[in-house]
């Protein structure tokens, strides 16, 4: 059977104009504190699932072959959910809605036509005999080659979800990307841990590990080599700072921002919505963009390096190596190849005239892109474009290692 599926824009709530209650703020910690393993996650889905009053729910990382690679659950054994996987996963409208609208959470009702549904085999065979009918659900990408699907499910007697709980989950939606992906940097480390220092050099990102006063701890072999080098960064008094007051002052308040998700407490102030980036200028160079991430108490590189661990800092220089991949930018955030050069340029400094002369463009094309990418990214504001694109560490990885999902190396910078 064919599925109608609606046209979905994406219901999106600032999250200015959002409070940020006692709830929000728990979830934020749990969250964090499961980028320790698949295993901690399970906790998270059950809490989602009290918060959304779902009796099941799941989590899924599908790497780029389709396969299941870890799973955890709430209110159900997976292994009663063979029949799904072996006659009615291909022809779920949810999975191909998912993959169209990365990053997206969706309730059932608004994006697919329930009387189709209810005909469907998918849902009189398989989802109606358990009492299954509604689902909340989103899928996001981690890295180039490994995605997240969440769904959420309860019975017809519960009714639908609303619109405030896509908003519940979209507004989570940020923190459950990061720590998958720091997750994914952990996974990679977890073989060397008893050298950290060898972990941390399978990172290709420059990165370095520092207390909640901004203490250096330690750092892989490319951050001490910028560190060492400077002049935009050094080390002062063992703390990673600029050359100017200014800049210190900013790595500074990014550390204690940090550290707000990094130490637990009953009362937070302000909830980490995007990974806080510092800003370097340079003479005659482009600028230097610190990115600071937290480590919660779990993580791994605490138990490792010092219990004093609080934040990973990742060094992006634009003129180290190669830029962004354009390729892996269009294929994360569903942008055109043109799209995808624009935002590739905007995060590597470019002004938007500068790109328009580069590409043979004008600048009213320009704007035309960046206002279709900010709508695709659900960002604002150039600036928040940027800071998105140099936090999210799958990007980073995937343009470090050349690897380009679909494409080649060559494809990408063209």
């Amino acid at each position: 059977m064919r599925f109608a599926v609606f046209s979905y824009i994406g219901w999106h709530v600032p999250r200015s104009n959002i409070p940020l209650g006692a709830t929000h703020e728990r979830l934020v910690e749990l969250i964090y504190d499961s980028a320790e393993g698949t295993s901690a996650w399970t906790d998270v889905i059950s809490a989602l699932a009290s918060e959304l009053s779902a009796d099941l729910g799941h989590l899924f990382l599908i790497a780029g072959d389709a396969t299941f690679t870890d799973t955890c659950v709430h209110g159900y054994d997976l292994s009663l959910n063979a029949p799904y996987f072996e006659r009615f996963q291909a022809e779920d409208p949810r999975i191909t809605l998912g993959i169209k609208n990365l990053g997206r959470f969706m309730s059932d009702v608004d994006v697919i036509d329930s009387r189709q549904f209810e005909a469907s085999a998918l849902y009189n065979e398989h989802l109606g005999p358990g009492n299954i009918r509604y689902t909340l659900f989103g899928m996001h990408q981690i890295q180039p080659d490994l995605k997240a699907a969440q769904a959420f499910m309860r019975p017809r007697s519960r009714g639908p979800f609303s619109h405030e709980d896509v908003s519940c989950l979209q507004r989570l939606q940020p923190h459950l990307s990061r720590a998958l992906r720091l997750r994914e940097i952990l996974n990679k480390t977890r073989a060397h841990a008893s050298d950290l220092r060898s972990a941390l050099d399978m990172v290709p990102l420059p990165l370095a590990v520092v207390d909640d006063k901004g203490r250096f701890l330690t750092a892989n072999a490319p951050a001490e080599a910028m560190l060492l080098k400077g002049p935009a960064v050094v080390l002062k008094g063992q703390r990673i700072a600029g050359t100017r007051p200014r800049d210190t002052s900013a790595i500074a308040q990014a550390v204690a921002v940090c550290c707000q998700l990094a130490t637990p407490s009953t009362v937070r102030p302000v909830a980490l919505q995007a990974p806080p980036v510092v800003t370097i200028e340079r003479l005659d160079r482009r600028p230097l963009s610190l990115i600071f991430l937290p480590l919660r108490p779990r993580h791994t590189l605490r138990d490792v390096a010092d219990q004093k661990a609080r934040v990973v800092v990742i060094f992006h220089d634009p003129e180290a190596g190669a830029r962004l991949s354009a390729n892996v930018v269009a294929r994360l955030h569903g942008l055109t190849p043109s799209e995808a050069r624009l935002a590739v340029a905007l995060a590597a400094g470019d002004s938007l005239t500068q790109h328009a002369s580069n590409v043979g463009c004008t600048d009213q094309t320009c704007r035309t892109h960046l206002k279709h990418i900010l709508e695709k990214t659900g960002t604002h504001r150039q600036a928040e474009l940027v800071h998105l694109l140099l936090g999210n560490v799958a990007i980073q990885m995937a343009s470090a290692d050349g690897v380009v999902p679909g494409g080649s190396a060559s494809e990408a910078a063209r």
